[in-house]
């Protein structure tokens, strides 16, 4: 048990964030856990995290990971329909729609690979 943490939790290595002792993954991160320091969970996984992390553009396994890439999404996705109807009516609003998925998904990419730049 990790100090100052309840009975039966722990902090997560990655994200230090508690999670319940004995837990395979964080349910934060999905960091695995309960390995020495320093192993890697399975042959590649490192390798996989490492490269979500510093290039992006795979899919990405982390829980908060993807919700951050859904809320950046969704934020872009209703400023472009806003500014499209001001500036177009419903045809507008459509362009705005494809243009707010698009800056929503490469913006949120962008982002996520700050956050795995800051991480490692």
């Amino acid at each position: 048990m990790a100090a100052g943490y309840p009975p039966g939790m722990t902090t997560c290595p990655m994200c230090a964030e508690s999670v319940a002792d004995g837990a395979e993954r964080c349910l934060h991160c999905g960091e695995a856990l309960g390995r020495p320091a320093g192993t890697s969970r399975a042959p590649g996984g490192l390798t996989y995290d490492v490269m979500q992390d510093k290039v992006g553009l795979v899919p990405n396994l982390r829980v908060k990971d993807n919700l951050v890439q859904a809320i950046v999404t969704v934020v872009a996705l209703v400023l472009g329909v806003a500014i499209g109807t001001v500036f177009g009516g419903a045809e507008g609003a459509l362009a705005g729609a494809l243009g707010g998925l698009v800056v929503g998904g490469l913006g949120s990419g962008v982002v996520l690979m700050i956050i795995g730049l800051v991480r490692r």
